[in-house]
């Protein structure tokens, strides 16, 4: 009697075992086509690729950036999510998905000017009056008037043999 106690407890254990595997594979595989990937192309308005775009899903933090070719790809989770396309000296686009696996920009350029922008040397951008500490300033002249001949490296000492 005790033996066909425990083998009906192990037919028990096995079978919800199974259950609950069987359950955990669906709620991964259910999560997995959830997500949709889009990608595409970014250009300006005369076809010009534009490399280093900001493609953000709108109310995350998920984002990508374009390559060099323009061309982007990022995960979202619907078909009503929103991205929004940002670049320097352009328009913000914001342009929902729907049911588009493939999403080409053309942005155009924005009528603002720019403010200073001080690039310090880590590369983050920031505004002249918001930094605490001294700048300089370099205009383009100071860059055109290079004297001819100048050595670039002067701290590598020459040795002849």
């Amino acid at each position: 009697m005790y033996e066909l106690i425990n083998q009906t407890t192990g037919l028990m254990k096995k079978r919800n075992l199974s259950f609950l595997l069987l359950f955990f594979c669906s709620m991964f595989i259910g999560t997995l086509y959830a997500q949709q990937e889009v990608t595409g192309v970014v250009t300006d308005t005369s076809g010009e690729l534009l490399p280093g775009v900001s493609v953000i899903l709108k109310g995350t933090v998920t984002g990508v950036t374009t390559n060099f070719d323009g061309n982007y790809s990022i995960s979202v989770p619907d078909n009503a999510s929103v991205l929004v396309f940002s670049y320097l000296g352009m328009s913000t686009q914001e342009i929902t998905v729907g049911n588009r696996l493939t999403l080409d920009v053309a942005m155009e350029t924005s009528s603002q000017e720019l403010d200073e922008v001080v690039v310090t040397a880590l590369g983050i951008s920031r505004e002249k009056k918001s930094l605490g500490y001294a700048v300089s300033e370099v205009d383009g002249d100071a860059l055109d008037n290079v004297p001819q001949g100048c050595e670039v490296n002067y701290g590598i000492k020459k040795y002849n043999s």
